[in-house]
């Protein structure tokens, strides 16, 4: 038996080394640095032997940049989100301690790349959508303080320990509706962007579903991200204690039929003034541009609108709103969740021996999943995490498989995982069969497409 300590964060910083040309002056290169009581001596060390390695490997492969670097007892991950500008990671490798031995052995293997590089490049995304480009703040005593208060908060909430392959994927997660209550949603936001004009876009969010955004996807999916993984989270403890869709009542949600914004002002009949209204930055048009983020939620339901940033937010402006939004989402919430529960909800997987899968379309970023039982990233997945490396392992390789292709792979422990690439979807699958042949997997795998991915194209191998 062996028992694994799992990978810490030993510092995370972020540099710029056209900032400090002339010895003496290595300290005005960093702009985030952590852990803050480390001295500024190893801080200056730290970043400059990263800029070695990075002078290094370029005379080598001057057209990719160096993302990783593996030591005995560390992992540190590179990337450059803009010109001049890096952001380090190194994680710190434990060990293993089999039991009744003082032996060790590395955990080096536990750790993927891939997984990280994705953490990391989040981290950007995330700050970039609140705090705009680096490089749009020309003032680097600014730019310190806005890195240092968001990262102050942010490191403390990656969760490193359960990483896997959905911080790759980074999808949404979309619900599908029956043509007549998702056109009653559709004509609702055409509704509300026609009356009020200062609406550039509106997303429509069930529980932690899409249902509509006309924000485009990329955009989308670091702002849904924050909408799952921060926003949302710490504001419907109240409806969760009550479930999430009705079922016994009459009148679902009596106590909670009369909407709230959760950013702006919580209690408009006592505000005086709007709150806070978080601006956010969108780029899928080739530029920034800033909205501020009015986020409204009504039973189970989450409308997110991008109000035009030069737009002054004004308390009438809110009150407006509110009556227009909910006098008219509760009739269409209430036809939603009446939906959802006549839906079954886990069609494979009523145990622990059915088989589990993700799936995962490039296109609209969409994702599924019965691996993760939730969107926590709490570690609470349905298979060996075993599973989860190797399909990790296979997403690294997938551009190998070109346009379509297969590839299957067997654990010690008779777990068969199964990755299908097709038309810019990938198929993750993993089932546990004793004595199976490949002939019997492949049957399996056919059986599961046809069952849980009806209308999508996988070509028989």
């Amino acid at each position: 038996m062996v028992t694994q300590i799992i990978a810490g964060l030993k510092n995370f910083f972020i540099f710029n080394s056209t900032l400090g040309t002339k010895e003496g002056e290595e300290l005005k290169k960093i702009l985030y640095y952590y852990p803050i009581t480390e001295n500024t001596d190893i801080q200056i060390k730290n970043v400059g032997l990263v800029e070695g390695i990075i002078q290094f490997t370029e005379t080598f492969k001057p057209s990719s940049p160096v993302s990783s670097l593996h030591t005995n007892r560390t992992r540190h991950l590179y990337y450059q989100p803009e010109k001049n500008y890096w952001m380090v990671m190194t994680l710190q490798i434990n060990y293993a301690t089999k039991e009744g031995s003082n032996d060790t052995e590395d955990l080096q293997d536990d750790i993927e790349d891939n997984v990280y590089e994705s953490i990391l490049k989040q981290a950007y995304l995330m700050y970039r959508l609140f705090w705009n480009t680096f490089e749009s703040v020309k003032d680097i005593g600014n730019l310190k303080k806005t890195l240092e208060l968001f990262y102050r908060a942010y490191i403390q909430n990656m969760k490193l320990a359960n990483a896997d392959i959905l911080n790759i994927l980074s999808g949404i997660q979309y619900l599908p509706l029956d043509k007549q209550t998702f056109l009653k949603v559709q004509c609702f936001i055409n509704c509300l962007e026609s009356n009020y004009g200062i609406i550039k876009y509106t997303s429509f969010l069930f529980n932690d579903h899409l249902i509509w955004s006309g924000v485009e996807p990329t955009d989308m999916q670091i702002v849904y991200q924050y909408l799952i993984n921060n926003l949302l989270p710490a504001n419907i403890e109240t409806e969760l204690q009550g479930g999430s869709i009705p079922r016994n009542s009459p009148s679902p949600f009596a106590a909670l039929r009369h909407g709230r914004f959760i950013t702006g002002p919580s209690n408009l009949k006592l505000a005086k003034t709007i709150g806070k209204v978080p601006k956010v930055y969108l780029f899928a048009s080739g530029e920034a541009r800033g909205y501020h983020l009015v986020v409204y939620r009504v039973l189970s339901a989450t409308i997110c609108l991008f109000i035009k940033g030069d737009i002054e937010l004004t308390l009438d402006l809110f009150k407006v709103l509110d009556e227009f939004l909910n006098s008219k989402l509760i009739s269409i919430v209430s036809d939603i969740a009446e939906y959802c529960s006549k839906q079954v909800v886990t069609p494979s997987g009523c145990s622990d021996s059915s088989p589990r899968f993700i799936y995962f379309n490039k296109l609209n970023l969409a994702y599924k999943s019965t691996v993760h039982l939730d969107n926590k990233q709490s570690g609470n997945i349905a298979c060996p995490k075993e599973s989860m490396k190797i399909a990790v392992e296979m997403k690294a390789n997938a551009p190998s498989l070109g346009q379509s292709g297969e590839t299957i792979v067997k654990t010690m422990n008779d777990y068969w995982v199964v990755m299908k690439v097709s038309n810019n979807r990938e198929f993750y699958i993993a089932l546990q069969q004793k004595n199976a042949s490949l002939i019997d997997i492949s049957e399996e795998v056919r059986r599961i497409c046809e069952t849980e991915l009806k209308g999508i194209f996988f070509p028989q191998m």
